[in-house]
């Protein structure tokens, strides 16, 4: 029931791990806030209004546990302006409601909650998401959330970054040792990075002992790069299914990749590109271009909704907001296909098609089958049309890339490789080698990488390469049977849990269609290519599984959102932003 009296100063004291997050609603005088808890404080509040999560009375009887067991947030209050907290005389009121707060705490996390400008809002909403986390110190969680969006989000702009980022990341885990040990002890992901690393060690000592296999490259070393696979389960942790973070991560990556390739851009790039000319946009190998662009090219169309936002923030923002997007989503596609990498390519269609058939069950659930029949036609005829456009305009460089193919496979039907450091010649050579040598260690494999030493010592013509030209082949020649099996174990069980999270709507469904497409985009792309052995690999894989599977882990059941009209709560805003 909701009392006239004035309600409390919007200044309470969140539970340790939480921290206070703003929302405004303008009014023609002032910006105003309110405190909102959770729904099971709610119920134990008899004076809380009937508006979801709203307190607009004194604390009179206030059951204080459930408050501060709640996670606070504020959100739109059309109550008066709060007055000041005051310690209650009432005899109603309950005489330890604010003894858990010292005028220590007050001093330190009480701050002057009337802003007059938004700007400074999101400033402070950022930095609340930082505070939240696994942890119950909030320094602890400020360090880890930076240093994931560090650690997997520059790894292609400035490698210092990364390891510092990586250090964060170590030193949240450390400070928080108890707790993160909870959380591993039970996690199949940590246990199954255990085994993995063990199964590089044996493969690796037996590999050394061996005197038959040439060893010449550092192979501890590359075993310590393959290692990053346990950044899946630590980023999981660390972000603790905060669904900002997430985003951070994702959109802090692609704007890390224009930094880093704009620079290289100019009127004759952009012309040669066009005119088919392979470009490597400063990586020095196309290859290792085409594979970030293609991951780029899938989040932008994915999270456009979150790029771009809805028109209630105003026509001039949105529009340069749409704007900006169209223009990254542009480059993003120039650079994808100038690359002419022939995995990324395909697998950015199939991402594509993915979300294409999900977008279409959403539009149609509970239609008929004509509207769905209509509906498909409507986006089959777009996706003609735009694949057409695509063709036009990018035809010199897809014709290039599909004479190279096409002269290989005609020579490889005749049964006479004549270009065999082609693109079809290469890998039929390396693949044949790779096979017919793993056929004597299939367990164990060869140890990590060792195929650029086995390459460069046998009579190959394509000896020159130091890779197998497939990522996959490359897994199952070092470490073999027993070390694929982890690495397709441990991904099948990270798709489940996001699969069944989305399901319950733990997972948003767009955020759960873009990791299965990301995956299978990630899989076609390292066909025919080995970005294994290259340092960005392992990042990348973390940047796929690890924020979609912490939100399957700690994220709750939000509601489901129509596609066109979409409310939130303030309990989903908290939930979607700490």
């Amino acid at each position: 029931m909701r009392t006239r009296s004035s309600p409390p100063r919007s200044r309470f004291l969140p539970r340790r791990g939480t921290w206070p997050r703003f929302r405004t609603r303008k009014t023609p005088t002032r910006t105003r806030f309110c405190l909102s808890v959770s729904h099971s404080a709610r119920r134990s509040a008899p004076f809380v209004s009937s508006r979801p999560g709203s307190i607009c009375a004194p604390l009179s009887g206030l059951d204080t546990s459930a408050i501060m067991n709640a996670s606070p947030v504020f959100d739109d209050c059309t109550s008066p302006r709060p007055r000041p907290l005051r310690r209650s005389t009432s005899a109603t009121a309950s005489p330890d409601a604010f003894a858990v707060i010292s005028a220590k705490t007050k001093r330190a996390y009480f701050k002057p909650m009337h802003l007059r400008t938004t700007g400074r809002l999101r400033l402070y909403n950022l930095f609340a998401a930082c505070m939240c986390g696994p942890s119950t110190r909030h320094w602890v969680n400020g360090v880890g959330t930076i240093g994931v969006i560090l650690a997997s989000s520059t790894f292609l702009l400035e490698r210092d970054i990364m390891r510092l980022g990586e250090m964060l990341m170590l030193v949240a885990f450390l400070a928080a040792l108890p707790t993160a040990w909870r959380f591993l002890r039970t996690n199949p992901a940590f246990w199954l990075f255990a085994a993995w690393v063990g199964a590089m060690i044996l493969s690796n000592s037996l590999a050394i002992a061996h005197t038959d296999i040439p060893t010449d490259h550092n192979i501890w070393n590359a075993a310590r790069h393959w290692s990053r696979l346990g950044w899946i389960p630590l980023m999981a942790w660390l972000i603790a299914g905060r669904l900002g973070v997430v985003r951070a991560v994702l959109l802090g990556y692609t704007a890390a990749w224009f930094v880093f390739t704009l620079p290289e851009v100019s009127p004759d790039l952009l012309r040669a590109g066009l005119q088919g000319s392979r470009l490597d946009f400063g990586t020095g190998n196309p290859h290792r271009a085409a594979l970030p662009f293609m991951i780029t090219t899938v989040i932008l169309a994915f999270l456009a909704r979150d790029c771009v936002g809805s028109l209630q923030q105003g026509v001039t923002l949105f529009t340069a907001r749409l704007g900006l997007w169209a223009l990254a989503l542009g480059f993003s596609t120039f650079g994808l296909f100038s690359a002419q990498g022939v995995g990324p390519l395909g697998g950015a269609v199939a991402a594509c098609l993915i979300g294409l058939v999900v977008l279409w069950q959403h539009l149609t659930h509970g239609q008929g089958w004509s509207r769905k029949l209509r509906a498909f036609s409507i986006g089959a005829g777009s996706l003609t049309i735009l694949i057409v456009s695509l063709v036009i305009v990018f035809k010199p460089a897809m014709e290039s890339r599909v004479s190279s193919w096409s002269g290989g496979l005609t020579e490889l039907s005749e049964g006479a490789i004549q270009t065999p450091t082609g693109s079809v010649g290469a890998r039929y050579y390396l693949w044949t080698f790779a096979a017919e040598h793993w056929a004597d260690r299939p367990v164990l494999g060869y140890g990590t990488e060792t195929a650029r030493s086995m390459i460069s010592a046998s009579d190959l013509p394509t000896r020159s390469f130091s890779h197998l030209h497939n990522s996959w082949l490359e897994l199952l020649f070092s470490t073999g049977i027993a070390g694929t099996t982890i690495m397709v174990a441990l991904f099948a069980h990270i798709s489940y849990k996001i699969f069944q999270s989305t399901r319950t709507r733990r997972v948003p469904k767009r955020y759960g269609t873009l990791y299965f497409a990301l995956l299978a985009a990630f899989i076609l792309a390292n066909i025919g290519e080995s970005y294994i052995v290259f340092n960005h690999f392992w990042p990348h894989m973390a940047l796929i599984t690890a924020g979609f599977y912490s939100i399957a882990l700690f994220g709750e059941p939000r509601r489901d959102q129509n596609a066109h009209h979409s409310s939130h709560s303030a309990h989903d805003a908290a939930a979607e932003s700490c």
